[in-house]
């Protein structure tokens, strides 16, 4: 699950989009009728020069993550592996199963408060805390932690142990929500309401600061004809104190239903 969510904090920002069709969500629905009437994600794929990684989502009748299937195809097809991770959910407790490792997300007010995993990784066990209005405001590994700053529903800093990004709007929304705001946990691809990150705000560019390196990200999209985010091509420059810089790509897709 190394995705490019683990290169940076830059799986914030997007768009510059043609063809958009702006959403506004019905206030005579609740949160809860407004996540259950809306498509649900079924596939993302993640580009990268020679690597590609994809995801294959499975829900229950009720419409919880059933079941995640990972997949990565690196370096031309030298290094290929898939993982399949299954999710039992339970009233304060969701666990996740897969060969590799076993995850218990528990639950608070429907929002995850603890990750405790049997494998050691980068989120495997990890806090998180929540503002008035259920919008995640810290993540913590114990070692490295976020720190989040929320400004008319949008995510305006995020301040991490030795890096920062400042995120800015465009003021372009999509119907349902933007996937990527998560790279904790493949189980907030799904759900991203259970931590916290589930909107539809569309930041148009990041820019990264990191010890004697800095980013800027810049996002395009194409939607599909209900307005969800169909593709988005992120562009990265990164440059050093020297003044040298690089310029990369990465594109990812996705399939709602």
């Amino acid at each position: 699950m190394k995705t490019f969510r683990v290169i940076s904090m830059a799986l914030f920002a997007i768009i510059m989009c043609l063809n958009f069709t702006c959403c506004s969500k019905d206030d005579t629905l609740t949160d809860n009728e407004i996540i259950t009437k809306s498509k649900k994600l079924i596939g993302m794929k993640e580009t990268e020069g020679d690597n590609t990684y994809i995801w294959e989502f499975s829900y229950d009748s009720e419409g919880k993550l059933s079941s995640v299937i990972y997949s990565f195809d690196m370096y031309g097809g030298s290094d290929r592996d898939q993982q399949v991770t299954r999710f039992t959910w339970n009233s304060f407790t969701i666990t996740a199963e897969s060969d590799y490792q076993t995850r218990t997300y528990t639950l608070d007010n429907n929002l995850v408060k603890t990750i405790r995993s049997d494998k050691e990784t980068d989120w495997s066990n990890a806090q998180f805390s929540y503002n008035s209005s259920n919008q995640l405001l810290v993540a913590d590994n114990g070692t490295y932690s976020n720190k989040y700053t929320w400004e008319n529903d949008e995510i305006s800093k995020i301040k991490s142990n030795d890096s920062y990004s400042n995120i800015i709007y465009s003021g372009k929304t999509c119907k349902g929500y933007f996937p990527l705001y998560n790279y904790y946990d493949d189980i907030f691809y799904a759900h991203p309401e259970l931590i916290g990150l589930r909107n539809s705000q569309l930041p148009e560019r990041e820019f990264y600061k990191y010890k004697d390196s800095q980013r800027e990200f810049e996002y395009s999209y194409i939607f599909d004809q209900d307005g969800y985010v169909e593709s988005c091509t992120i562009v990265r420059t990164e440059k050093n104190l020297s003044n040298n810089s690089n310029t990369s790509t990465t594109i990812f897709t996705f399939k709602w239903e």
